[in-house]
């Protein structure tokens, strides 16, 4: 006769081995959501930066901000229409991609240009980036100022818990508030 001394894993053996992957799970699963966000909003970042450094650009060479990202040349052609995700006024031109938006708005009373870029999907959707650019004495003392902003209202509200992208994501520093938006200082 054959001994097939087969053994098997038992009941109790297999839930120890389930509760230890949930437990795996749930550590590694939030490290990865925030790293998949963080590289998502890694994408719009140099488009952001290249279209405040051409905002700078066109100061210098004319005097005054731009009004339009048409005047900036730095969009690809991905980012077309200018419907509005906002029911401000003094937004100038917004542009998307289905995923973000960008949104100018030139204060030139106050000589200074925001340029904003937000989530339109996901979970995320109403948070985003704002570049500022004060005004200086001269081009060359002009002064950008690069926030995390999560929208109260005046467009897509950003529907999660104050701080869950800005903070919880981007280690952000609360900044200010105002009635429509929290702003967060970047690290």
């Amino acid at each position: 006769m054959k001994n097939t001394n087969k053994r098997g894993f038992t009941l109790v053996e297999m839930l120890v081995v389930v509760i230890i992957i949930g437990i795996l799970a749930s550590i590694a699963l939030p490290a990865y959501q925030k790293s998949v966000e963080q590289s998502r909003a890694a994408q719009i970042w140099p488009l952001l930066k290249s279209m405040a450094n051409a905002a700078q650009v066109y100061s210098m060479s004319r005097g005054n901000f731009p009004t339009t990202f048409d005047s900036l040349s730095v969009l690809p052609p991905s980012w077309s229409g200018t419907e509005k995700f906002s029911t401000w006024s003094y937004i100038t031109d917004t542009r998307s991609d289905g995923e973000w938006s960008l949104q100018m708005y030139p204060n030139s009373g106050y000589g200074n240009l925001v340029i904003y870029a937000g989530r339109l999907k996901g979970k995320y959707k109403g948070a985003g980036f704002r570049i500022q650019i004060k005004k200086g004495t001269s081009p060359l003392t002009d002064e950008m100022v690069i926030t995390c902003v999560e929208r109260e209202n005046g467009g897509l509200k950003f529907e999660e818990p104050a701080g869950a992208y800005c903070v919880d994501i981007f280690d952000g520093k609360p900044a200010d508030y105002s009635d429509s938006l929290r702003y967060y200082y970047l690290p």
